[in-house]
């Protein structure tokens, strides 16, 4: 019976974790993968901290999300405002415009992040290889 339990637990894992093993993650057309999991790796954060502390992100400005970031997420590198990730990105934190709700329709961020997909490399545009994301107090989304 123990087997069959660590077996069950063994697979969960497993399919819960593909994603992450195998590099693979949803992509929008015309959108950067890294930004795309930027943007994931955000949300997970959040979500983590959430479980585990008990506070979302609301009210989150540039430094206390920046501290919940290095603490939740992968990073190589962090001397605020900017954190380096394990794939190579920057994130640069900054304040939002005041978030008031969970899922706000005013779109009130938190907090926002500029994500340099390939880190100090250039052209370091906007559009180009920076890209905006809105941080709620429950989930990141793409500004850009």
């Amino acid at each position: 019976m123990k087997k069959l339990g660590l077996i069950f637990i063994f697979l969960t894992v497993l399919v819960l974790c593909t994603p992450v093993f195998s590099k693979s993650y949803p992509t929008v057309p015309g959108q950067d993968p890294l930004y795309t999991k930027a943007i994931i790796d955000i949300t997970s954060a959040i979500n983590m901290h959430n479980i585990l502390e008990g506070q979302n992100a609301y009210n989150y400005q540039n430094t206390k999300l920046f501290y919940l970031l290095k603490l939740r997420m992968n990073i190589t590198g962090a001397q605020f405002p900017v954190l380096y990730t394990v794939a190579g990105s920057k994130l640069t934190v900054k304040n939002g415009n005041g978030c008031i709700a969970v899922n706000n329709p005013q779109n009130r961020y938190c907090s926002i992040v500029d994500v340099d997909v390939n880190g100090d490399k250039g052209p370091n545009k906007y559009g180009s290889d920076i890209f905006k994301i809105g941080v709620y107090p429950d989930k990141a989304v793409a500004i850009d």
